[in-house]
């Protein structure tokens, strides 16, 4: 008489019995199944393993490339904020730059030739100093709607100080 075929899968039983050596017999309670009942193709030699491993290969690279286009994006926006700060320094700078040519043109078309800017650097050089703000200050209160006295410009001069 035949023997009956039994699902017997010697490297099981052999993972059992070295769990329980190694002191993990909880870990030994599922039962082995066959191979043919892993839900896996790369234990069967009849199946074509390239399209699942193609498959999860695909997998893979998109994470990789999610991951890698995270810390591109965020380089992109450092570098876009380094471009716009960059460009509205220059721009305050050409600004700057224009309105000192134009002075400096000024100045020099000017019938005094710069004469008048010397003498006001010397004022505010000088010990006179004191006495010259004292006068915007006052020329300013003069000037306001109001028509202010001379005084109160004095005063407000003073409180600001």
């Amino acid at each position: 008489m035949a023997q009956r075929l039994t699902n017997y899968n010697p490297a099981g039983d052999a993972l059992s019995m070295a769990s329980t050596a190694q002191g993990l017999g909880a870990m030994t309670g599922n039962p082995t199944i066959p191979n043919m009942f892993d839900g896996g193709k790369a234990s069967k030699p009849y199946a074509n393993t390239q399209i699942e491993r193609n498959s999860l290969l695909a997998q893979q690279n998109l994470k990789q490339n999610a991951i890698s286009a995270q810390t591109q994006a965020v380089a992109d926006v450092f570098g876009q904020s380094r471009n716009a700060m960059t460009t509205e320094t220059t721009q305050t700078a050409r600004a700057q730059q224009y309105m000192n040519q134009n002075l400096a043109n000024r100045i020099e078309s000017s019938q005094t030739g710069g004469a008048g800017l010397m003498a006001l650097n010397s004022i505010m050089e000088s010990p006179q100093r004191a006495k010259f703000e004292s006068d915007i200050a006052v020329s300013r209160a003069m000037s306001e709607p109001a028509c202010q006295a001379p005084e109160l410009g004095l005063m407000t001069k003073m409180m600001n100080a």
